[in-house]
């Protein structure tokens, strides 16, 4: 079963001396997948979930491989399960069903996971809002530098989301969502400029208003 997926992998990346054909490599996982190998179900799901380059979109064949490899404990297929139960793709949606395979997700220190068990918590997305929740859960994604932890923990102090308002601290979380790679953190931090700048008498009326929007706040997509 690895070898099946380590070539599968050679195809999906041009390998090895192979030429790059997502069509090759969705064949090796498909292999790999019907014999039981979670990875190579999860690799499979997101080929199909995306498609492209020979490759057919089949979002219920994406969500019926992350539910068979998150049944075997594949950690990544439960976030990508949830995902797509909570947006409705490839299954019928269910948030609360959502929740549950992102909390055991969540428990495996998977902080995507987190990030969106927080962000339905601070929203009241399937279930009650809990701002103080919601900033436990961003915390702990933060703690492994994940980008949207950080950028969310920035827009909390920001807008004073279950938080006393703290536009420095919201400043510091934002640049290190940048320095994580989200451009959200950067976007923020560009609105935040021309915020301080208007206050400052460096910019037009029309230039402050447009920068006045609440901080923005997310997570990351199934597939990555």
């Amino acid at each position: 079963m690895a070898a099946m997926r380590r070539l599968a992998q050679a195809h999906a990346q041009g390998r090895l001396g192979l030429r790059k054909s997502l069509a090759r490599a969705a064949h090796w996982y498909r292999r790999a997948a019907q014999a039981g190998d979670a990875a190579a179900q999860h690799a499979l799901g997101r080929l199909l979930l995306n498609g492209g380059d020979g490759v057919r979109r089949a979002p219920k064949v994406a969500a019926a491989l992350f539910l068979a490899a998150a049944r075997q404990g594949h950690v990544p297929s439960m976030y990508a399960l949830g995902h797509l139960l909570e947006r409705g793709i490839g299954v019928s949606r269910d948030v609360r069903e959502a929740r549950r395979w992102f909390l055991k997700a969540a428990e495996k220190k998977h902080a995507p996971a987190q990030v969106a068990l927080g962000l339905m918590a601070l929203t009241g997305r399937g279930v009650e809002r809990d701002l103080p929740q919601a900033r436990d859960w961003f915390a702990r994604a933060a703690e492994q530098r994940d980008g949207w932890a950080l950028n969310n923990l920035g827009a909390m102090y920001e807008m004073g989301w279950g938080v006393l308002k703290d536009r420095e601290k919201a400043i510091i979380y934002y640049e290190l969502a940048r320095e994580a790679g989200n451009p959200a953190g950067t976007r923020n931090l560009v609105r935040l400029g021309a915020l301080k700048a208007a206050e400052g008498g460096g910019a037009e009326a029309g230039t402050a208003a447009s920068a006045s929007a609440p901080g923005e706040a997310g997570s990351a997509a199934a597939a990555e």
